[in-house]
């Protein structure tokens, strides 16, 4: 049986398999970072950077799914390509999913993880 845990802890390891594979490393710089990510999926993106938050809007995807808004694996892929030891990142969701489909693209945010939530959830993982 595969518990919301056990799957959290299988998509940050795929996540992280296909980044090791590509070769690619988050900087410092969280919104450049991102914007390097989304580039070598061959996605056009704005990356707008808040405090505590990044808000993504797609303009042009190269991933084709059905239903993207309910499967897509970009903010997933995107909070583990950005967290490290210091810093932990969650996509939010967007009503009931992380992705928010509109008439010009789709658009996802990611929200820094306070530390101490980072801990709780690494214990329970």
């Amino acid at each position: 049986m595969l518990t919301v845990g056990l799957s959290k802890v299988a998509a940050e390891e795929a996540a992280s398999k296909v980044l090791s594979e590509l070769g690619l490393k988050a900087s410092d710089d969280a919104a450049a970072s991102l914007m390097k990510l989304l580039s070598a999926f061959g996605i056009d993106a704005e990356v707008s950077a808040g405090t505590e938050e990044l808000h993504v809007k797609v303009t042009a995807c190269s991933f084709s799914l059905v239903a993207c808004d309910r499967f897509c694996p970009l903010p997933h892929v995107a909070a583990v390509y950005l967290s490290s030891k210091e810093t932990r990142w969650s996509p939010r969701r967007e009503g009931q999913h992380f992705v928010k489909k509109g008439d010009s693209g789709c658009e996802f945010t990611l929200a820094k993880v306070p530390q101490e939530l980072a801990e709780v959830i690494d214990d329970q993982s």
